[in-house]
């Protein structure tokens, strides 16, 4: 096991791709004004483990409005919900929702599986590096001397084989 991650898989993924899904939501950041190509739309950031397949879906943005109104306020949080389509407004399609499955104990038992086996959902994105707080005089803290910054990562040179000799 390595203490590094592979890159994240596609962050596509469409409500209706998980239409009837059991999932586990974990909602990031909410996103305001997401310039796209029919204009400004908010959004909600999120990762979202489908349950019922078994996939993690990563750093995925979603735009129906009443999915971003109903998680805007979980940030940080975990979220157990069925993807469903709800009651349309005339002339409308039918919206995007999430159905409560928290309650549900089959999903809960399973969303605790998966959890299980997938350590690490569960806990907040990593924020970067905290800065130490500043101390007050006299306490004898000094701040560390600058420390030289490591040489940009270099892929290893090839081994003395040319593209053209292969």
């Amino acid at each position: 096991m390595t203490q590094f991650a592979s890159p994240a898989t596609s962050n596509s993924l469409s409500p209706g791709d998980v239409n009837g899904h059991l999932l586990l939501v974990k909602p990031v950041s909410f996103e305001a004004g997401v310039q796209t190509s029919y204009g400004s739309s908010d959004a909600i950031r999120c990762d979202v483990a489908d349950i019922t397949t078994g996939t993690l879906h990563e750093n995925v943005l979603w735009f129906p409005r009443v999915l971003v109104s109903s998680l805007q306020t979980r940030i940080g949080q975990l979220v157990l919900a069925a993807m469903a389509q709800g009651q349309p407004k005339p002339g409308q399609s039918p919206p995007w929702v999430l159905q409560d499955a928290s309650n549900d104990p089959q999903a809960v038992q399973a969303a605790q599986a998966w959890l299980t086996a997938n350590p690490g959902f569960d806990r907040p994105a990593f924020q970067g590096p905290q800065q130490p707080a500043p101390a007050a005089p006299g306490n004898g803290y000094q701040q560390p001397a600058a420390t030289p910054q490591a040489p940009a990562y270099q892929l290893p040179a090839t081994s003395g084989v040319n593209a053209a000799d292969v």
